[in-house]
């Protein structure tokens, strides 16, 4: 049986925890990744709060 893949939002959220510091460098990984529907699954005001706050948690963890 195959692993799981992530889907594209667990994957941003991943991307954000893990030291990126823009909606921009998230895209870019989940395109690098080949992650489904990008745009569409960032295109949302929700969303990219969620995402700036989590990349905010994850700076402040770290010290940065």
């Amino acid at each position: 049986m195959l692993p799981r893949r992530s889907s594209t939002v667990e994957r941003a959220f991943a991307l954000a925890r893990d030291g990126a510091t823009s909606i921009g460098q998230i895209r870019m990984g989940l395109r690098l990744e080949r992650c489904d529907n990008v745009d569409a699954h960032l295109a949302g005001s929700s969303i990219r709060k969620d995402l700036q706050r989590a990349m905010a948690t994850a700076a402040a963890a770290r010290g940065t």
